[in-house]
């Protein structure tokens, strides 16, 4: 197992699989791929969009023993879903942003083998929490899911 953190490792394999998931590699508008990372794209933010960001890690320490002790890692991280509907409404880019959110549930649900891969077991997901505004162009909408894990490492 690890020795270090594995909050990197497995917020990358999480992106990776979710940007091979039906949804976001075909489901964007237009038939398109979904732009997903594992940052905020900053000014290459296209109108639909997933990253993950944070990292909250807490570390449990084994109990006094002689040599190397092991530590239970329980970190949580947000998946953001990002949506920008030109001309939209509220309604259409919540509505956008939630069926963007069903890859992570559908992930969470299906198969979570790469983020054991990655260090990570008892994989929970839990949101989205929404979160909307407006420009003069248009509506935006972000619905952010929290992925918590644990891992044990050496």
């Amino acid at each position: 197992m690890a020795t270090t953190s594995v909050v990197v490792a497995v917020r990358q394999a999480l992106m990776t699989a979710l940007s091979a998931r039906a949804e976001l590699a075909t489901g964007g508008l237009n038939g398109t791929a979904v732009q997903c990372g594992y940052g905020h794209p900053g000014a290459a933010l296209q109108s639909e969009s997933v990253w993950s960001e944070g990292g909250d890690v807490n570390l449990d320490w084994a109990a006094m023993r002689a040599g190397r002790k092991t530590r239970n890692e329980s970190t949580s991280f947000d998946v953001v879903f990002y949506v920008f509907i030109q001309g939209g409404d509220a309604y259409t880019a919540d509505a956008r942003a939630l069926a963007m959110g069903a890859a992570l549930e559908n992930l969470a649900a299906d198969n979570v083998a790469a983020l054991v891969a990655a260090g990570a077991f008892e994989v929970a997901v839990t949101g989205p929490r929404l979160e909307g505004g407006f420009t003069d162009a248009g509506r935006i909408a972000l619905a952010v899911y929290t992925v918590t894990y644990l891992a044990r490492l050496t």
